[in-house]
């Protein structure tokens, strides 16, 4: 098959680089990927032969709706140009704007598109579920949780979402030597038990929360030691 993997920006945050992880999965075993969007960290000009320069983060910015909208169009024309140059039998959008773009892109194509729901606000779960329903044949979400969300708030009927866990690579092998050491740092001299925190330090991960569980842990045990990364 040839794919379209099409992101709001290719930036450094998970959606983005799973979106690119799968999609240089997908060519490992002998389909053709394409990625679309704004460049990133995780990609851009330069850095993989199959990328397209789109910018849908100009469509999903804080601008006014018409603003959005016409940068909607532009960029719906640009990708409709190459639409038209490549036989793309699945576009793949992880976010609403592209899948509005991809939607007026691909009018009268027949070209279907799967939008991933990867998450987001509780507030913003029936406006993604309303650009579902009018730009993709299915809704992808990696969460029991998401889908009945998508469902009973976004009102989607059952038959249109569908759960799909995201995969995970193997990790690498890492020795006692290695381990051992870096444990003893973290824990200290009193420390016992090792909560480790992997996220980007901002709003939507919810470090704030993370700081006051540990001040009220650390008022009854004093052998927790909590590290962000």
């Amino acid at each position: 098959m040839q794919i379209l993997q099409a992101c709001t920006k290719f930036g450094a945050g998970g959606i983005a680089r799973h979106a690119v992880d799968m999609g240089r999965w997908l060519r490992r075993r002998g389909h053709i990927v394409y990625f679309a969007g704004s460049p990133g960290e995780s990609l851009g000009p330069g850095r993989d032969h199959g990328y397209f320069m789109l910018d849908t983060d100009r469509v999903s910015s804080d601008a006014s709706t018409i603003v959005r909208a016409w940068n909607a169009l532009l960029c719906a024309i640009k990708l409709r140009k190459f639409l038209r140059g490549t036989r793309i039998d699945l576009i793949h959008c992880h976010e609403s704007a592209p899948a509005i773009v991809a939607r007026l892109a691909s009018a009268g194509m027949n070209i279907p598109i799967v939008l991933t729901y990867h998450g987001s606000e509780p507030e913003r779960t029936r406006q993604f579920a309303r650009t579902g329903r009018i730009t993709a044949q299915q809704l992808i979400t990696p969460s029991y949780r998401a889908a009945r969300s998508l469902i009973e708030q976004g009102g989607l009927p059952e038959s249109m979402v569908r759960v799909i866990g995201l995969g995970v690579k193997t990790p690498p092998p890492v020795t006692d030597a290695v381990i051992n050491p870096l444990r003893r740092e973290l824990l200290g001299d009193s420390g016992k038990i090792l909560v480790v925190v992997v996220a980007r330090i901002a709003y939507q991960k919810g470090i704030d929360i993370l700081i006051r569980v540990v001040d009220s842990i650390s008022r009854q045990r004093q052998d927790i030691r909590v590290v962000v990364v």
